[in-house]
This record gives C-alpha cells, sequence and structure tokens, in this order.
C-alpha cells in the first residue's frame, strides 16, 4: 500500500448531492476524470492499494479507477467525498475490482494511516503483518491483504521480479539508496525490506503494547 494525503477537494465535486446523484453522473460530467487526476497526483502515480505504477509515462487517464474506500452502495451519503475517494489500478485483476462494494471497520485505510506502520515484505515476496504487530492490529493486516487481494498471484510475481532487480543493482548501500529514489513499483514495501528499524516495544500500528 502506499501512504498519501490528498490535495484540496475538486470544485466539481460541491455540483453534485448525496443521496440524489449518482456517480454515474460525475463520470458523464467529467468530474470523475478530474477526480482521478487529482487523486493520481496526491499518490504521486501509485495504486494506493498495491503499490504499482499503472500508468507509468502514459498519463493519469489510462490503467486507473476511482475506488470509494467506503462503498457508495452501503454509504451513499460518501458518495461525493473527497475524504473516501481513492485511485486504484485498474489492470487486469485491479485492485478496485477485487475490493468490490465490501468494506470492514479493520481495513487499512492509505490516507489516513501510514500502512507500512503495519506491513512487511515476506521472504516469498507476500505482504505479512509486521512481526511487531499487536493481534488486532495483525487481524487488520490479514483483513486488508484479503479484501485487497494484496497477495495475487500477479502481485506476487511482480514482487519477485521487483526483489531480483533491486538485487542486481543495488551491490553496496549507497547504490541500493540510489535505487530506492527513483519511482518504482512497490518502493516504499522494498525500502522497508532492506531499511527495518530496530524491533520496537510498542506496536507500530496501533502504539499499544506488542504482546
Amino acid at each position: 500500500m502506499h501512504a498519501f494525503k490528498r490535495g484540496p477537494s475538486p470544485g466539481c465535486l460541491a455540483r453534485y448531492e448525496p443521496l440524489r446523484d449518482l456517480w454515474s453522473r460525475a463520470v458523464q460530467d467529467g468530474c470523475a476524470r478530474i477526480v482521478r487526476e487529482q487523486l493520481v497526483e496526491s499518490q504521486h502515480g501509485y495504486c494506493a492499494y498495491c503499490e504499482v505504477r499503472p500508468s507509468g509515462t502514459r498519463g493519469p487517464n489510462s490503467g486507473w479507477h476511482v475506488d470509494h474506500f467506503r462503498p457508495k452502495s452501503s454509504f451513499p451519503s460518501l458518495a461525493f467525498s473527497w475524504h473516501n475517494l481513492i485511485a486504484s489500478c485498474q489492470l487486469s485483476d485491479h485492485c478496485g475490482n477485487f475490493k468490490g462494494d465490501r468494506f470492514d471497520a479493520g481495513l487499512i485505510d492509505p490516507s489516513a494511516e501510514n500502512p507500512h506502520d503495519f506491513l512487511a515484505l515476506g521472504g516469498s515476496a507476500d505482504i505479512i503483518a509486521r512481526p511487531e504487530l499487536c493481534a488486532r492490529c495483525t487481524k487488520r493486516v490479514n483483513v486488508t491483504v484479503e479484501m485487497l487481494g494484496l497477495n495475487r498471484a500477479r502481485l506476487l510475481i511482480r514482487r519477485r521480479a521487483s526483489m531480483k532487480e533491486l538485487l542486481a543493482l543495488a551491490d553496496s548501500q549507497q547504490n541500493l539508496d540510489a535505487c530506492l529514489a527513483v519511482p518504482r513499483d512497490f518502493r516504499t514495501l522494498l525500502a522497508n525490506l532492506f531499511h527495518m528499524d530496530d524491533s520496537p516495544t510498542q506496536c507500530p500500528g496501533c502504539g499499544g503494547n506488542s504482546t
């Protein structure tokens, strides 16, 4: 996942009235495109869920989906809420499609929390809970990984390739830092893998006792 902070809300969202207007109207009017572009910019070109860079250099209109973090089917009052919208990848098995209309109160919100207080990269390139997490935060990681399909086959293959490429390029700490300074898929996950802090005495997810 990719932590981010949204910029100012697009003015066009103010045109719509929750419970009266449908999101499809924003799509037809072009507001959804503006929302998508601003989210992609706020997210620095990364899918906030799986941390791939869907469009590369092709611009923000290809390979992207505007996801309602709290689904508009269950939370219609938030359909046009800027703080409920996230840009996710729209590849063959994209994150927003995998998530669908599901939601859980434990789902990690990359715009409100730092996902990497919770997530770590396992030896098989799978996403796992950081070992220092308390039981409650570990459960949140499990819910998030399952709901977003973060260990689906396509992502595992891409992560393994990224790890292999990085290890081949980074023959020294200096080169490693230079490689990680360049935008690349899974950059934060990879950086944390090679720059893990000493084990904290408190749960990094909630600040509680990690035992």
